[in-house]
């Protein structure tokens, strides 16, 4: 079979498979290496399409990281290695493909709620009549005005084209929220840090 319906009972037939193999070794039946080859790939193939579809089915995009898409990603490889069905190795890519979109709208909002917001002072509103008295009083009193710290930009974002390209980013992800499986909560995140982007910008 090419397709099994069920990958739950993929164990048992492949255990089947080994002990019809082991009973005719222990009475002598005359298998050849040739059978005995193909009774190893049917099994081998059988293994790799079996894990491939528990993986499948039991990571979610919702909570999915790096080390489990490149888990999936190596049963995909070993899967196509072995002979697997396209019907299960197609839909494996699409989904790994999902998981990367949804692991890098992930990581841009990290750098973008990692990026210090940085605070402008209020603007002194001057009344035109007490401008020079105020010129006056200042000429009088020179005070050393405080050195503020240097404001930090992470290394992601000292060239403003990538910052552009982050939030362009972001807005085409956002796009497919629904697809890549991307919460209320996320998305309500994301509009507070692209506002805050704009205003770096």
């Amino acid at each position: 079979l090419d397709v099994v319906p069920n990958y739950k009972t993929i164990k048992k037939s492949v255990h089947l498979l080994n002990e019809m193999v082991r009973e005719a070794l222990v009475n002598k039946v005359d298998l050849s290496q040739a059978i005995v080859a193909e009774v190893n790939q049917c099994t081998k193939r059988l293994l790799a399409e079996r894990d491939l579809r528990l993986h499948m089915e039991s990571y979610t995009l919702e909570g999915i990281d790096e080390k489990k898409r490149d888990h999936l990603k190596d049963l995909i490889t070993r899967a196509q290695e072995s002979g697997v069905s396209e019907v299960y190795t197609k839909v494996a890519e699409v989904s790994t493909e999902k998981m990367s979109k949804n692991i890098q709208a992930k990581k841009i909002l990290d750098r973008f709620q990692a990026y210090p917001e940085r605070v402008y002072p209020e603007p002194e509103i001057i009344d035109p009549k007490k401008k020079a008295q105020k010129n006056k009083e200042e000429k009088k009193v020179v005070k050393k005005k405080k050195r503020e710290p240097p404001f930090l930009i992470p290394d992601w974002a000292t060239d403003l084209t990538d910052v552009v390209k982050e939030v362009d980013t972001m807005n085409s992800l956002i796009k497919k929220a629904e697809e890549i499986k991307l919460d209320k909560e996320f998305l309500s995140k994301v509009q507070a840090q692209l506002a805050l982007s704009l205003i770096h910008i």
